[in-house]
């Protein structure tokens, strides 16, 4: 049973009129913006310590609080959308593997053997089972063991007790959700998300199908990375050519929804609209990036909004989801960057503007902010003692962003 393309016609028109409803409340809190010259404030500045970004201690203390307990996103249901199908998630520690089984249900498991611990697959694609490389234990979709050579060896163990070790998993709208921990807790991923949910389920992710994924390296801090995404403050300066040619620096609108964030800024069309009187407004597609807490970025675009004029539906929807994960070091980081499309949007035309488009962000991405990552981690890798950043009243986003990882932080201490 494949999971991708089910989607029920009377929860997509209900998904679709509560895009469009949502988009209107943010087109008319930014418009105002463009007329006052104003942006969303937060009630003060804020003061974080350099530190943050290069202790390793308080790295440790993020990866126990945030990466190894929270339900982090592996990654959309159709990544793995037929019987068979495989993930992998190796990137906050244990070796995780993910299946969907033969009853279209999707399960996760530590990677490793029951035998001798060996790592059971290597490489993602459709199987039938699950075979270890080192002495051919054989495992279902299930995780149940269903062959075990030389089994006069194993006297006295129990076969229905040497099954695959589950680890938490729970798919939800399009969103694979796994806690990476064995013995962690069931995952309720609506209620991890919260008033989130609902912004997810009106997106119909279940009839997305990927476009393109590529990892990028970045020499920071993954917290400095994933902040460049929650203000725009800095697009006049550092993106001049590229994503201020066609939106506007330093405006935006800010919603918290509960530890999970969505942002959202105005094109320059939209200056137009200050003029105007709402009922002559264009109703636009639904946009906006949205953070998953604590580390994945869901961006919601449309094709046609990069163009001039901005017009377009919301079938034309890209997903961009990026979501960075802590290196080797605390002045390391790396994201795992996937865009994906709607189904219906299929013909060879369609497809490689998708492919454009994502190769466009990426580019701009790696080479522009992620440069001044790695050029600016230096920096704070050798601040002094007690030096103090700070993040403006215009900067919300990322204000809110920090104080709810350093709440988790100190509640897990």
């Amino acid at each position: 049973m494949a999971t991708a393309a089910v989607i029920e016609p009377e929860f997509n028109a209900e998904g679709r009129a509560r895009q469009r409803d949502q988009m209107r409340g943010m087109q008319r809190r930014l418009v105002a913006h463009l007329a006052a010259g104003t942006t969303d404030y937060a009630d003060t500045p804020m003061t974080l310590d350099a530190s943050i970004f290069s202790d390793p201690a308080r790295a440790d203390a993020e990866m126990q609080a945030l990466f190894l307990t929270l339900p982090l996103v592996a990654g959309m249901s159709s990544d793995i959308p037929e019987p068979g199908d495989t993930m992998l998630f190796d990137d906050v520690g244990p070796p995780i593997l993910i299946l969907r089984g033969r009853d279209g249900v999707a399960r996760a498991f530590l990677n490793a053997c029951r035998h001798r611990g060996a790592r059971l697959v290597k490489d993602c694609g459709r199987k039938a089972r699950v075979t270890c490389p080192f002495h051919a234990w054989t495992y279902d979709l299930s995780g149940k063991l269903i062959g075990l050579p030389g089994r006069e060896g194993f006297e006295g163990l129990d076969k229905a007790e040497l099954g695959l070790i589950p680890v938490p998993i729970a798919e939800y709208h399009g969103l694979i959700f796994v806690r990476a921990d064995p013995n962690g807790d069931p995952i309720d991923a609506e209620a991890w998300l919260g008033p989130m949910a609902a912004n997810v389920r009106q997106l119909a992710l279940e009839a997305s199908t990927p476009v393109r994924k590529r990892v990028v390296e970045v020499g920071s801090n993954w917290k400095f990375a994933q902040d460049t995404f929650f203000e725009s403050y800095h697009f006049t300066t550092l993106h001049p050519n590229t994503i201020a040619a066609h939106a506007f620096g330093n405006v935006m609108v800010h919603d918290e929804f509960g530890p999970h964030q969505r942002v959202m800024v105005p094109q320059h069309f939209w200056r137009a609209f200050v003029d105007q009187p709402e009922d002559r407004w264009a109703h636009l597609p639904y946009q906006g990036i949205h953070l998953l807490f604590p580390n994945t970025i869901l961006w919601v675009g449309n094709i046609e909004s990069m163009e001039a004029g901005g017009k377009g539906s919301s079938s034309r929807q890209v997903f961009g989801m990026w979501r960075t994960f802590p290196g080797e070091t605390p002045d390391a980081s790396y994201t795992r960057m996937a865009t994906y499309r709607p189904l219906d949007q299929s013909s060879e035309q369609q497809i490689a503007e998708y492919e454009t488009l994502t190769d466009y962000v990426i580019n701009v991405i790696e080479t522009e902010d992620y440069a001044l990552c790695t050029d600016s981690q230096r920096n704070l890798d050798h601040a002094p003692p007690g030096h103090k950043l700070y993040v403006g009243r215009n900067e919300s986003a990322v204000q809110a962003i920090h104080r709810n990882i350093a709440e988790r932080v100190a509640a897990e201490a």
